[in-house]
């Protein structure tokens, strides 16, 4: 009886992460199309370009929820961790 190897008989150093991702996009049929879209109908869709926030959520301090930490022995006297 023959083991199966885990390269499945290829070798065992694999193919360059380039390769492998030209190969993948080979595969492909066609490109997919762009299309707008409302926001409110966006759930379970793929971004077509980068996107940027213009603000940050949450735009206050709310460390309770940010999770600092701190080690007392770095602390100086009167220190206002706000």
């Amino acid at each position: 009886m023959t083991a199966i190897t885990p390269a499945f008989g290829r070798s065992a150093e694999g193919i360059p992460f380039d390769v492998a991702l030209a190969r993948v996009l080979g595969l492909v049929a066609e490109k997919l199309g762009v299309e707008d879209t409302p926001l409110t109908a966006c759930v379970g869709r793929v971004i077509a370009a980068p996107f940027e926030a213009c603000l940050d959520l949450r735009g206050f301090v709310q460390s309770a929820m940010d999770g600092y930490a701190v080690c007392c022995a770095d602390l100086m006297a009167g220190a206002y961790l706000g």
